[in-house]
């Protein structure tokens, strides 16, 4: 059994893209209301009037609800990096995700096994309900084509022509 996880300078590689997404997200957000607010300078009196309820309260509103569901959606693409577990055996490949599950694929279910030009593997099961993807970063790629190789045997996908 050969357990695989993903490259640790990959995960710091995603948490400061993933850092850089959020901070970039929330200055386009704050630019956006700020605009938004000097284009209109409302008054308290404008702002309750029926017809500016719409576009004064509830697009900023919608503004802040967006940038408070932006850091649980990072958390939770961060949590799936950190916990990814690839586990081949000799009859079944497992790919763990932590809370979300696993996904088991036996030597029988599998169909095809394709390798793309940038180093991603995509086991496919046979009546393709799902499939197991091996990102390019992962600890020892070679090993884990080799052994994956041993289950069936590679499709090398070619690159997109221009």
């Amino acid at each position: 059994m050969h357990r695989f996880f993903l490259n640790p300078s990959f995960i710091q590689r995603a948490r400061k893209r993933l850092w850089q997404q959020l901070f970039f997200f929330y200055g386009l957000m704050l630019i956006i209301l700020g605009s938004y607010y000097y284009a209109y300078k409302p008054t308290i009196s404008e702002v309750f009037q029926s017809k500016n309820l719409f576009s004064l309260i509830l697009i900023p509103l919608l503004i802040v609800f967006l940038c408070s569901m932006a850091p649980r959606r990072a958390v939770k693409r961060m949590r799936r990096i950190k916990a990814y577990v690839l586990t081949i055996s000799d009859n079944e490949i497992m790919l763990s995700l932590g809370k979300e599950g696993e996904i088991t694929m036996h030597y029988f279910e599998v169909s095809e096994i394709y390798k793309f030009p940038n180093g991603d593997i995509l086991v496919k099961n046979a009546n393709n309900s799902k499939g197991i993807h091996v990102p390019y970063c992962i600890e020892l790629p070679n090993e884990v084509e080799s052994l994956l190789a041993s289950f069936k045997p590679l499709i090398v996908v070619p690159p997109p022509t221009k």
